[in-house]
């Protein structure tokens, strides 16, 4: 008969001894919540609240439910863990065997596979009972057959039950708990029709479990090695980065390194450019004025009547030129002067402007150019004197101008 009702519903008291109605599911709840806040303590206080909760999670689906929903699992490890009260470790067992039907709640009850392996070695029949029986309740879950299998003393242990060569149940009184725990060990061990070892819990020989341990260690010492080469090749990259970076880095960061290479590469391009320039301009002057023949007059050399140096103000710096002008006297009847009488030969000078444009402003400069030029008084004809000019360009090249001064009346 359940001892409490179930949720949701109330009954009538039918006497004085019942006092008040039962309160409905929300204080099963709360009862469920304060029992869970004493499992917390020692003593008294925590097998009261174990007794009660095996009694909730036994009386009723609905109370079972609700055990099942406190999520109770992981404090009940930790009571199987910590005490060693026989009473005590059967009632939380108890209620995790009645809330196992709930899938989330089995799931959730592989923190106590640690605790349930090592109490089905205990010498107590009645833990190792309990512990074999939700054992094989949990080893319907695959994922918790996998956490079983991982601790192979639990494993011979439950072989050894099955066997019935346990040494450990030594008292004449508990060979009912040994058969009933053997038939539980079976079940958690084999197949549901008990012919085959399920596919994790096969027994193992020594070398098998042997050869295992070596290659668990063989595992953890490459593990360990390689964790180890890879720290040292870490730091060893990282102390050449912070030399190669020392090494390299000044008082400027990027942005100014930057900014300083952005102003300087098209200074230095131009520097480099007005230098060629400049090569090549007084190249290609002397190559010039070496093809150009001396001026001769009558077959002899003309006399040098005037000598203008000029300089030039160029981009890449001043240029000095020197202009010679080269003049034959003649007289009137076309003979030269040196034949005739000076005093019939008057030198005359004709001044003419040249005007250069410049690439700054635009403004023109004027150059003036003063040429003597000689001219017979008694003729009414003078001669026109011109003059070739060649104009270099920054390019190398240049531009022949012939000059063509008017003669003075």
């Amino acid at each position: 008969m359940d001892v409490l009702p179930p949720l949701r519903t109330e009954f009538k008291a039918s006497g004085q001894a019942l006092g008040r109605p039962t309160k409905s599911g929300r204080a099963i709840e709360g009862r469920i919540r304060e029992l869970s806040e004493q499992l917390d303590c020692a003593g008294a206080a925590q097998r009261s609240a174990l007794c009660e909760l095996a009694l909730l999670s036994s009386c009723s689906t609905s109370a079972c439910i609700a055990v099942a929903n406190a999520r109770l699992e992981a404090r009940l490890a930790q009571v199987l863990e910590s005490t060693r009260d026989s009473m005590v470790l059967c009632w939380a067992m108890a209620v995790l065997s009645n809330i196992a039907d709930d899938r989330a709640s089995r799931d959730r009850q592989h923190v106590t596979i640690s605790a349930l392996c090592s109490l089905i070695c205990s010498t107590d029949p009645e833990v190792q009972h309990a512990a074999a029986l939700h054992l094989a309740t949990l080893s319907r879950s695959a994922s918790l057959q996998a956490a079983i299998s991982k601790n192979a003393v639990t494993l011979n242990s439950l072989h050894a039950i099955e066997g019935k060569e346990s040494q450990s149940l030594s008292s004449p009184n508990a060979r009912s708990l040994q058969r009933e725990a053997a038939q539980y060990a079976r079940w958690a061990l084999r197949t549901p029709h008990g012919r085959n070892h399920k596919p994790l819990f096969k027994p193992k020989t020594q070398d098998e479990v042997k050869a295992k341990a070596s290659v668990t260690v063989q595992k953890h010492m490459r593990r360990k090695h390689a964790s180890n080469s890879y720290s040292a090749e870490v730091e060893r990259r990282r102390q050449m980065a912070t030399q190669i970076q020392a090494h390299y880095r000044g008082h400027a960061g990027r942005t100014a390194l930057k900014l300083r290479l952005q102003e300087e590469a098209p200074a230095a391009a131009m520097v480099q450019a007005a230098i060629r320039g400049r090569l090549v301009r007084e190249a290609t002057v002397k190559a010039v004025s070496d093809s150009i023949p001396p001026n001769l007059v009558d077959g002899r050399p003309a006399e040098i009547s005037e000598t203008l140096e000029l300089l030039l103000h160029c981009t890449d710096g001043d240029m000095p030129l020197t202009l010679s002008m080269h003049s034959a006297p003649r007289t009137a009847e076309g003979e030269p002067a040196e034949e005739a009488e000076t005093s019939s030969i008057e030198e005359e000078r004709t001044t003419c402007s040249l005007g250069i444009d410049t690439c700054s402003g635009g403004v023109p400069v004027l150059l003036e150019l003063s040429i003597a030029t000689a001219a017979n008084r008694t003729t009414s004809k003078a001669e026109a004197f011109t003059m070739p000019v060649n104009i270099f360009t920054c390019e190398g090249t240049h531009v022949p101008l012939l000059l063509r001064l008017p003669p003075i009346s």
